[in-house]
């Protein structure tokens, strides 16, 4: 009978939502378009982020997206094929 103990198995620990931050990251400060659940397009700058919101200038204004409310976001590419 063998009386070693057999140790758990340690589970790396990955950061919640590491692919959203990923690319946010990659996105802050650039253009971006993102498409809405309600079918509306939104095109702007990413500012800032945080767990729940977006903030986006749009035309010399900042608004404030949620994120549940978001079905796309995708760089802008138009600036770039100009």
């Amino acid at each position: 009978m063998s009386t070693t103990a057999q140790k758990p198995q340690q589970k790396t620990k990955k950061t919640p939502h590491h692919v959203q931050k990923r690319l946010f990251d990659k996105f802050l400060k650039q253009s971006v378009v993102i498409h809405l659940t309600s079918g509306v397009k939104v095109k702007g700058k990413l500012t800032e982020y945080d767990q729940y919101t977006l903030a986006v200038s749009v035309k010399n204004d900042e608004v404030m997206i949620f994120k549940h409310a978001i079905a796309l976001i995708r760089p802008d590419r138009t600036e770039v094929e100009e």
